[in-house]
């Protein structure tokens, strides 16, 4: 048996992820912990839940006065929460 060169867990890693389908959704578990860091500490204590499904995250807001405050800045949140993971994995964000 021909012995290979050894590789490092950071090379093997991104090839796993990759081939079992597991990039996205470890990439939307991602934006969803950087939620607090985008919105104000206001918005993020009143956050009760949130899910990504086919790239549109629903975020369950209990204040209906700063869920109508974050309707207006939807896609500035897309744009900063896709910067921070490094790609778009979002393309909308639904408040409920």
């Amino acid at each position: 048996m021909k012995r290979q060169k050894p590789e490092t867990l950071g090379d093997i890693l991104p090839r796993f992820l990759r081939t079992y389908s597991l990039e996205s959704p470890l990439e939307e578990y991602k934006l969803m912990r950087l939620w607090p860091e985008v919105v104000p500490a206001s918005v993020a204590a009143k956050t009760e839940r949130m899910h990504i499904s086919n790239g549109v995250l629903h975020v369950r807001i209990s204040s209906p006065a700063l869920k109508a405050n974050l309707m207006m800045q939807r896609q500035t949140l897309v744009g900063k929460l896709n910067a921070l993971v490094g790609h778009a994995v979002i393309s909308d964000i639904k408040l409920l």
